[in-house]
């Protein structure tokens, strides 16, 4: 998808604070799984802007389980 849309950034995982309180369980395989997806997408596209998003209204709402989650 890089290759053929040429993008100027790419969030690659949405909202994913929402998983650490919904499913903490699978919450730590998770966060490997976007470390190594980041590794993977800076190595071929070094200068791409890649980023996770935040749900806010979800970390506020807990906000000292969502902080150890997404420290």
């Amino acid at each position: 998808m890089i290759e053929r849309f040429q993008p100027k950034y790419m969030a690659y995982g949405i909202e994913v604070n929402m998983l650490a309180e919904t499913n903490p369980e699978i919450w730590p395989d998770y966060v490997k799984f976007t470390e190594q997806v980041y590794n993977e997408l800076k190595k071929n596209h070094p200068d791409l802007p890649v980023f996770l998003t935040f749900q806010i209204d979800f970390y506020y709402g807990n906000p000292d389980s969502q902080k150890q989650a997404v420290n």
